[in-house]
C-alpha cells in the first residue's frame, strides 16, 4: 500500500487533479480531527469530471471563480497542510508530557527508597 501512495505521488497527472486530491485527501484528515466544517470543499461538493473530457469555456471560468486560481487554491492547500501538522504535532506532544511527569514522579519516588534503604 505504501508503494501505491509513492507511485500516485510520483504520477504524471496534471495539476488540477492533483490539487484536487491534495484537496480531498485534507477534507479527511480535517473529518478525522474534527474539523470538517472550518474549510468548504468545493471539489468535494462535485464530482469528478473526468481527466479526458474537454469543458467549455464557460464552465471552466465558472470553475476558477469557485475553486479560486491555480495559485489561490497552492496557498489554501499549504495554509490546511500546516494546521493540519500542528494539530498533530500539539496531540502528539500532549501525551509525552504527561508520560514524562509520572515518570519523574516515580523516579523520585524510587530515589526516595533508595535513600531510606541506605
Amino acid at each position: 500500500m505504501e508503494q501505491e501512495e509513492k507511485l500516485e505521488l510520483n504520477s504524471p497527472l496534471p495539476v488540477l487533479p492533483r490539487l484536487d486530491r491534495l484537496d480531498r485527501l485534507l477534507q479527511l484528515l480535517e473529518e478525522k480531527h474534527g474539523l470538517s466544517g472550518r474549510h468548504s470543499s468545493s471539489s468535494v461538493d462535485r464530482k469528478m469530471e473526468s481527466e479526458d473530457q474537454c469543458k467549455s469555456l464557460s464552465t471552466a471560468l465558472e470553475e476558477v471563480h469557485h475553486k479560486g486560481t491555480l495559485m489561490e487554491r497552492l496557498a489554501i492547500l499549504e495554509n490546511r497542510v500546516l494546521q493540519e501538522e500542528a494539530i498533530e504535532r500539539a496531540s502528539m506532544t500532549k501525551p509525552c508530557q504527561n508520560s514524562r511527569k509520572h515518570k519523574r514522579k516515580g523516579y523520585r519516588k524510587s530515589l526516595g527508597w533508595f535513600r531510606i534503604g541506605c
